[in-house]
């Protein structure tokens, strides 16, 4: 039988009441029935000047009546409500095309299964540390979605279809062997024979990700790593001097900056610096009016640092541990996850550089609102510094700038400071 839409929409809302019931999970004390009011589901059936309609939507589900799969409460030839047939489930699965939740609920079970048997053989197995972080990521997500199924509620970034989730994991699957930057077309061709099936399930992985682990921000997730639409450079200026076996490149001596590609990073055999600071900057606009003046050499991070910047990063201070080490960035959550990221990721002992509150405050008039979600983020912050276990003053300075956004329901993004430097 080939279903109208009037009775696809009603079997499909009956299906999914059923679906999302206790008598579904086997949980259920007393006989439950479901049903739907036509007139909130159906506003036209109430239009008396809609009587073709009226018709129509009398006939479509008296046929399905008929054949058994709903029973319905009518007055004068009006539907009130229209009920499920408990003893018709199969029937209309098979008429709607539509797999049964359980099924679907046991071919996730299934992918986990196998999902965390790669996962474990390869977790303690003298890993990267990315490859381990990985692993602890996508094994907290799995033993969530299993608990979420045990449950019955929705999986997370599971749309209904089976093929786009486990091509969502074939995805995540590559990340912990990715050892050099990689072009999202050509890992797209690669993986699915395809050079747009990455594009499309990107934000899904992504979101998988920044829910499970510590990033700063989703949309950046993939490049972090390398996997890249463009080619991406580690852009840098200032008081320093980059030997390429040979070549010598001294930035003090240009009036701006130079991007260096992962080639050139690989060619890169010894960096001098002749300042005292290392300033790592968020936003483009900042980096190219920021003056690094007789003592600093600054670093575009782009608002996110890959591989390639983390590892140009660990080449100087491995050489130059006793630099200081600054990162200037937006006066926001996103701000201060991708400071304590940098951190995280490169060992380097970071301190922030014009994000304090005094800034915030001097420059307030030109301030965002914090959203409800911002508030989110920065409250989780503000909980990280109270407990950490060895505070310094970083962390209290960090604390105050957080408890003063709240307080005022203020960000700042830094090109607004319009800050330009000289020391």
């Amino acid at each position: 039988m080939k279903l109208t839409g009037i009775q696809t929409k009603v079997l499909s809302k009956l299906i999914d009441q059923y679906e999302h019931s206790v008598t579904f999970s086997g949980k259920n004390k007393v006989r439950q029935s479901f049903g739907i009011n036509v007139d909130k589901v159906f506003p036209r059936y109430q239009d008396d000047s809609d009587y073709d309609f009226f018709v129509s939507f009398n006939e479509e589900i008296k046929d399905i009546s008929d054949r058994g799969w709903v029973e319905i409460s009518e007055e004068h030839r009006r539907i009130s409500r229209v009920y499920l047939v408990l003893d018709a489930i199969s029937e209309i699965y098979e008429a709607l095309g539509r797999c049964p939740r359980k099924d679907v609920q046991s071919a996730i079970l299934d992918l986990y299964d196998d999902l965390e048997e790669g996962i474990n053989k390869r977790c303690g197995s003298g890993q990267s540390e990315q490859s381990e972080e990985l692993c602890r990521i996508y094994l907290d997500y799995i033993n969530r979605q299993r608990q979420r199924i045990e449950e019955n509620r929705t999986v997370e970034y599971f749309s209904g279809d089976m093929d786009e989730y486990r091509d969502i994991w074939k995805v995540l699957s590559v990340l912990p062997d990715l050892e050099n930057e990689v072009f999202l077309r050509d890992l797209s061709v690669k993986i699915f024979h395809d050079s747009k099936r990455l594009e499309k399930l990107k934000d899904k992985a992504e979101g998988i990700l920044f829910d499970n682990g510590e990033y700063p921000e989703k949309k950046h997730i993939l490049e972090e790593y390398g996997i890249i639409k463009i080619p991406a450079h580690v852009c840098v200026k200032g008081n320093i001097e980059l030997d390429f076996g040979g070549e010598r490149i001294s930035m003090r001596n240009l009036a701006g900056d130079i991007g260096l590609s992962e080639g050139m990073l690989s060619d890169l055999r010894d960096i001098t610096v002749y300042g005292r600071r290392i300033v790592t900057i968020e936003n483009l606009t900042s980096f190219h009016r920021y003056d690094c003046g007789k003592e600093d050499a600054a670093i575009y991070l782009a608002g996110y640092h890959n591989r390639q910047k983390r590892e140009f990063l660990k080449m100087i201070y491995r050489k130059y541990p006793g630099l200081e080490y600054c990162h200037f960035g937006d006066i926001d959550a996103g701000g201060f996850y991708i400071y304590e990221h940098l951190r995280r990721k490169t060992g380097i002992p970071f301190s922030t550089l014009e994000m304090d509150a005094s800034v915030l405050m001097k420059y307030r008039d030109y301030a965002k609102k914090l959203t409800p979600y911002d508030k989110k983020r920065i409250r989780k912050l503000s909980e990280y510094y109270e407990n950490k276990t060895d505070p310094d003053a970083q962390a209290s300075k960090n604390l105050e700038t957080l408890e003063t956004m709240l307080k005022y329901g203020i960000k700042l993004e830094q090109e607004a400071t319009g800050v330009l430097f000289s020391t």
